[in-house]
């Protein structure tokens, strides 16, 4: 399944050399990983402020990479008011899931 738009991811790949690349690669990981981790706690926390705060940099995040169901997920939660629906919250844990694997995929050095 394809979790991250081919045409954005293909742009950054196109504009930078491919060390440059997976280095970038490896920072979105990082952040969407956090991020995500970021909505959980504030959701289970019951810190709408802070729920929206990590859902607007992890939307961002998402979007610069091309994740697009993250980042509608994570647009979703930064409308959710006091109390955000858990599945929301699984959808953002499962669909960081998927994009991570994805990345990691793209990460990979490509014979020549």
């Amino acid at each position: 399944m394809i979790v991250i738009d081919p045409e954005v991811a293909g742009a950054l790949a196109s504009a930078v050399p491919q060390a440059d690349f997976v280095q970038i690669l490896h920072a979105f990981e990082a952040d969407l990983d956090r991020l995500a981790q970021d909505c959980a706690r504030a959701a289970e926390s019951g810190d709408p402020q802070a729920l929206r705060r990590a859902a607007h940099s992890l939307a961002g995040t998402a979007a610069g990479i091309g994740a697009q169901r993250l980042e509608a997920a994570a647009r979703e939660a930064m409308q959710a008011g006091d109390d955000p629906d858990p599945a929301l919250i699984a959808r953002i844990r499962t669909e960081t899931a998927a994009v991570l694997v994805e990345l990691a995929s793209m990460a990979k050095p490509r014979p020549r």
